[in-house]
C-alpha cells in the first residue's frame, strides 16, 4: 500500500524493520525510520538504538543526513533495499509512554524481542544494574565475577561508545541486583553503579530507594482474602 508506506503513523501491528517480529506499543516503544529508497516503516526503539549511534539519531531526527550512511534493513520481495535510512521519529507515546534511553539501550543490547510482555520485560530491568565510568577495554568477564559475589549473573553487556564506557549486568533474581545496589556494595564496588527507571509510567523502580515489584496471582479460591494472601508471600519479602 504507497499510500500507507508513506505515512509516518500507520505502523502498528507491522514488523519491525531490523528484528521482524511484530510493533505492539504496549509492550515495546517504538520508532518509525524512513529510507530513501522505500519511504517509511516502523521498528522497535531498542534494535534502533542498538544499530546506530547517538549522533546518528540526533541527525536524522533533526532532517540532516548522518556522517556515515545507515543501510535500510527492510527486506522485500525483490531482496534487501538498497537504500539508506534519512529520518527517523520517536513514537507518540500515548499507549505507553517514553521509555528511559537508558533502559532502551540496556533492552537493545540485551536482545529482548518484542514478543516479551511488559511485565516481563519490566522484572529483566530490575534484575539489570548499570555500571558507569569505567575504563575502556573492560572485560565483562570480570565484572560478572566481581557482581557474582550478590548473586547469579546472567549477563554481562560492556558498551564502548562516544567515548565513554559503561555496562549492564543482568542477575537471575531480584534480590540479586538490590545486594549490588545496597550502601555496603557501594563502598566496594569497583564503579559507580546504578539502577534504572522502571518502564511503567511513575513506577516505583525509579523514582525510590527500593526495588518494587507487583506480581500477579490468578487461580487460587474466592475465600483467599487479602489478608492470606499478604501473609503467604511475606516469606519471600516485603509485601507493600
Amino acid at each position: 500500500d504507497e499510500v500507507a508506506r508513506n505515512r509516518p503513523d500507520a505502523f502498528e501491528g507491522s514488523l519491525c524493520s531490523f528484528c521482524g517480529q511484530l510493533c505492539n506499543a504496549n509492550r515495546i516503544e517504538l520508532a518509525r525510520i524512513c529510507c530513501r529508497e522505500c519511504g517509511w516503516d516502523q521498528c522497535h526503539m531498542p534494535c534502533l538504538i542498538k544499530e546506530t549511534t547517538v549522533r546518528q539519531r540526533k541527525a536524522l531526527e533533526e532532517g540532516v543526513e548522518p556522517e556515515t550512511e545507515i543501510p535500510c534493513p527492510r527486506v522485500s520481495e525483490r531482496g534487501l533495499c538498497k537504500g539508506d535510512i534519512v529520518r527517523f521519529s520517536k513514537s507518540d507515546g500515548e499507549k505507553r509512554g517514553r521509555i528511559p534511553r537508558e533502559v532502551a539501550a540496556m533492552l537493545g543490547h540485551f536482545n529482548f524481542d518484542g514478543g516479551m510482555s511488559m511485565e516481563e520485560q519490566d522484572m529483566a530491568v530490575a534484575c539489570t544494574i548499570r555500571c558507569k565510568d569505567l575504563e575502556k577495554g573492560t572485560d565483562p568477564a570480570v565484572l560478572q565475577a566481581v557482581f557474582g559475589m550478590y548473586g547469579e549473573v546472567l549477563d554481562c553487556k560492556v558498551i564502548e561508545q562516544d567515548k565513554k564506557t559503561e555496562a549492564y549486568v543482568r542477575f537471575r533474581t531480584l534480590p540479586g541486583a538490590q545486594a549490588a545496589l545496597s550502601e555496603d556494595a557501594k563502598q566496594i564496588n569497583p564503579c559507580v553503579v546504578e539502577k534504572l527507571p522502571s518502564l511503567f509510567k511513575g513506577g516505583s523502580i525509579g523514582s525510590s530507594n527500593k526495588l518494587e515489584y507487583p506480581i500477579i496471582v490468578r487461580n487460587f479460591s474466592q475465600q483467599t482474602t487479602p489478608l492470606q494472601l499478604q501473609q503467604y508471600f511475606s516469606r519471600f519479602g516485603e509485601v507493600a
